[in-house]
């Protein structure tokens, strides 16, 4: 009998796993740097929420108009530039995320195929197994019925 069923292409089948491994983890990592984008963008509104309400304080009170007209500004910046820009950003990292989800599963599809044909060939093995075996059973029988009737 064979030795055992042997894959011919499992080391283009490892390959194509390190492959899709590879490509996951840089799916993750881009994933991490997206969330890090949309955390800074929800401070940076946290933050004008804030500095709106320090100004509304400071308007109340009796407090220098140098002081109310920095902080106006410094929040209208931080609304027409450093939001926009961080808007911008996250649009980037969902287009590089989403071309490296398609990447990702195009290596996942590659490994799926290798496993299909793995599995093929196990069965065709196992299949060819049994035959052999039967034959071997038969063979046996023959002989035996043989030596009966002699």
């Amino acid at each position: 009998m064979a030795k055992g069923f042997k894959f011919k292409l499992e080391r283009i089948m490892n390959l194509k796993i390190e492959e899709e491994e590879e490509e996951k983890k840089k799916l993750v990592a881009i994933r991490k740097k997206l969330k890090e984008a949309q955390d800074h963008l929800q401070y940076l509104k946290d933050f004008c929420i804030q500095m709106e309400a320090q100004l509304r304080e400071k308007q109340k009170g009796t407090v220098k108009i140098h002081e109310i007209q920095l902080l106006h500004n410094h929040i209208r910046k931080v609304k027409e530039q450093d939001i926009p820009q961080q808007m911008i950003l996250i649009q980037q990292i969902q287009i590089e995320e989403q071309e490296q989800f398609n990447k990702y599963m195009e290596a996942r599809i590659e490994v799926k195929k290798f496993e299909k044909l793995k599995e093929k060939a196990r069965k065709e093995y196992e299949e060819k197994e049994l035959q052999e075996e039967a034959k071997l059973i038969d063979e046996i029988a023959t002989i035996a019925a043989a030596r009966k009737m002699q």
